[in-house]
């Protein structure tokens, strides 16, 4: 009995290094490979790493009134980033740094996009004018198509109102949606938008793919299954 407890503290020593290699596989799917980005907004201006929606200095931009107008980057990734501004309106451009109405005098419902559909945005940078304190909403949508939404976020009818949506892990938003409420009624326009555009990385390589937590968790314990079972069993 006492040779085949040495024995198992030999084999339980032996299988050390492959239970301390599946919990640093288990910690790297806590850790390491987050399942979706962490999109943030907040009051005020950060305008580090941006650039400014210009209308008056595109090859193609698109003035309105229709229901998507279009502006660019001019010191984007490519030399002419289109910027689009979508509504459920027509929206009508003006010229020079971005500022958006409705072709009506307001609209309630605008979303900002890039038309590469590589290119999504780390930052942007807005301020809106409304009719009437009130309430705002927004909704962004990450790389991964996960929705962050920022409910009935209250707006100044008398001043400006300033927002940075950004990242705090380094990822992008391809899509950002500016709903007015019924508090609203009206958004009478959108100008001073800023955006830090940056290429969409969803795998670690060349045609690979982030593995998702997941399949890392199930690999993990994988490993632990063998490991148990290759314990050998107590000779009687």
């Amino acid at each position: 009995m006492k040779s085949l407890h040495s024995d198992e503290g030999a084999v339980t020593l032996r299988l050390r290094p492959t239970v301390i290699a599946t919990g640093a596989i288990l910690a790297l799917c806590l850790t390491a490979f987050p399942a979706q980005a962490t999109l943030q907004l907040a009051a005020g201006v950060d305008n580090q790493d941006t650039d400014n929606v210009l209308f008056n200095a595109c090859s193609a931009e698109v003035l309105g009134p229709a229901l998507t107008v279009e502006g660019c980057l001019l010191n984007g990734p490519d030399p002419d980033t289109v910027v689009q501004f979508t509504g459920i309106e027509n929206l009508i451009a003006d010229g020079g740094q971005a500022t958006i109405a409705g072709a009506d005098g307001s609209f309630d419902n605008v979303t900002i996009t890039l038309a590469d559909s590589s290119l999504g945005f780390s930052k942007l940078v807005f301020n809106i004018d409304v009719a009437a304190d009130g309430t705002a909403s927004f909704l962004a949508i990450d790389q991964f198509g996960n929705p962050f939404s920022f409910n009935n976020i209250a707006v100044d009818g008398d001043g400006q109102n300033f927002f940075t949506l950004f990242s705090n892990d380094n990822q992008v938003a391809t899509s950002f949606q500016i709903v007015s409420t019924v508090d609203i009624q009206l958004i009478d326009n959108l100008n001073q938008v800023r955006l830090g555009p940056t290429e969409i990385e969803t795998g670690n390589g060349p045609g690979q793919e982030i593995p998702e937590p997941s399949s890392l968790l199930l690999a993990g314990l994988g490993l632990v299954a063998v490991s148990r079972f290759a314990r050998p069993r107590k000779k009687s």
